[in-house]
């Protein structure tokens, strides 16, 4: 998730889009009042060897919390901040109003088959002998695994 205050637009970025890449591509427009989420260490020095701003402004300011907030901080021993997958509510929650309906919004998403190619190729990159095989991923329903992945049954069947 990015947010550019000068360029007044918002990225929020879903899972096994390529994401990172392009998070990495639009540092190179960032401000310093801008908010960038954190990225993998390995990408954090990619961004960095292109000279652009890495991971800043992502902890969310006390002035935005609500007394739950307030007691989830608590609890948790740990600031609320923005994530590299945010949801557009939880954004739009701790950017107000007035950013959110003021800024341009976009995301980038693909084909839903070739998310859950991506994602298994993800899962099983680090597995062991004998890796999980693509139908067995299907199967056992891990594709439901990835955020914001929608699948429509489709059936020959009258209604």
């Amino acid at each position: 998730m990015m947010i550019f205050h000068k360029h007044k637009f918002i990225y929020i970025k879903t899972e096994k889009t390529a994401g990172t890449r392009l998070k990495v591509a639009l540092s190179k427009f960032c401000g310093k009042d801008d908010i960038i989420t954190p990225i993998s260490s390995k990408d954090e020095k990619i961004r960095s060897d292109f000279g652009f701003l890495g991971a800043q402004n992502y902890v969310i300011p006390f002035s935005t919390y609500s007394a739950a907030d307030f007691v989830r901080a608590l609890i948790r021993k740990k600031r609320l901040r923005f994530e590299n997958h945010c949801p557009a509510a939880f954004v739009k929650k701790y950017i107000g109003k007035e950013i959110w309906d003021s800024y341009f919004k976009f995301s980038v998403e693909r084909n839903p088959w070739d998310k859950v190619i991506s994602f298994y190729y993800w899962i099983v990159r680090n597995q062991k002998e004998p890796k999980l095989s693509l139908s067995e991923f299907i199967e056992q329903g891990r594709a439901f695994d990835i955020k914001g992945l929608v699948f429509i049954q489709l059936t020959t069947e009258s209604p």
